[in-house]
């Protein structure tokens, strides 16, 4: 969940920066991403351990739903 929390407060960032000045598509788009980057990063050791076996895919469902906090 703050893999999405982060995206959505980076576009309404972006959002209310183009009502000061125009914002590209690929500006927004590069915010967005950057603030779902840390997240993204520390899920990297659930997929490799999805991958290779270890653990099944349920680790990361229960990983993308958790609450801060709870992971």
């Amino acid at each position: 969940m703050d893999i999405v929390a982060h995206g959505l407060w980076a576009a309404a960032g972006m959002a209310a920066l183009h009502r000061v000045r125009p914002v590209s598509r690929g500006e927004a788009a590069g915010a967005v991403a950057l603030a779902a980057l840390p997240d993204l990063a520390q899920l990297l050791p659930l997929v490799i351990a999805v991958a290779s076996g270890h653990a099944g895919a349920e680790v990361l469902w229960a990983y993308a739903k958790a609450l801060p906090g709870h992971e």
